[in-house]
């Protein structure tokens, strides 16, 4: 009986963290951070890549300088979201896309490098010292269940647009 106690709390867990993260990441995917406008726009194409990194990278500061302050959960859902927005960082400068539309010059992408990391070294010096093993394994958990759902809707999605034409989706912005 103990053991299946211990089983739905950490299911329990895995849900409580995830949900947040879920939810902040994909309002903020669709409308402020990912925002496929900036791609059509002089100028702005940087901010496409370059948003998400910055995000990450402050939310593992604001981690990193309040880690005291904060509770465990909210100490776990801020060190997801910047692991989530960072790994789509990298996604987004080693895939196909990038290199086709010529986003990204090199410069940017070894910031993006760069900021990585300086966020995981803050994680790791910083953070994870605070947080059992128990917790560090609900993060990479739910991270992995996020990383799955971003991959499938990011494969789904790089279909419908190549169905769609160019003209349509210039219409979207």
């Amino acid at each position: 009986m103990e053991v299946l106690k211990k089983i739905i709390s950490f299911v329990l867990d895995i849900f409580f963290i995830g949900l947040p993260v879920f939810i902040i990441f994909w309002f903020a995917f669709d409308f402020i951070i990912f925002n496929r406008c900036f791609l059509g726009k002089e100028g702005l194409n940087v901010l496409y890549y370059v948003l998400p990194i910055i995000t990450g990278l402050l939310l593992s500061v604001i981690v990193a300088v309040w880690v005291k302050k904060m509770n465990k959960y909210t100490q776990m859902v801020f060190i997801l979201l910047s692991a989530c927005y960072q790994f789509v960082s990298l996604w987004f400068t080693i895939t196909v896309f990038c290199d086709k539309n010529q986003n990204l010059n090199l410069d940017l992408k070894i910031f993006v490098w760069i900021s990585i990391v300086i966020s995981l070294v803050t994680m790791l010096v910083r953070n994870f010292k605070r947080l059992s093993f128990r917790d560090i394994s609900l993060i990479n958990i739910v991270f992995f269940i996020w990383m799955i759902d971003f991959l499938f809707f990011e494969i789904i999605a790089d279909f419908l647009l190549s169905l769609l034409s160019k003209e349509m989706v210039r219409g979207l912005c």
